[in-house]
């Protein structure tokens, strides 16, 4: 069974349940572009990198970027933040 689906203006592409089948929440997918054609297929852990991390484990990674000391950087007074001073 075939459905048509639309792009939406930010790029994203939203299919309804009924073409996912027993796919799981939060399954993540490989998007492969070929020609006019795009090939969606179950992304393995090895292919998982960088903003594909669970969510769980960017939060708890943002957190320790958070908490981590500031390295030391130079007072700037009101008068250095004034609009027409930020250009100087």
């Amino acid at each position: 069974m075939a459905f048509l689906v639309e792009v939406a203006e930010s790029g994203e592409l939203k299919l309804p349940a009924e073409a996912l089948g027993t796919v799981e929440p939060h399954t993540t997918f490989r998007v492969e572009p070929l020609g006019d054609r795009l090939i969606i297929s179950p992304a393995t852990d090895i292919q998982r990198t960088g903003n594909e991390q669970a969510p769980s484990r960017r939060s708890q990674e943002f957190r320790e970027w958070a908490n981590r000391p500031r390295p030391p950087a130079p007072d700037l007074d009101d008068e250095a933040l004034r609009r027409e001073n930020i250009y100087e």
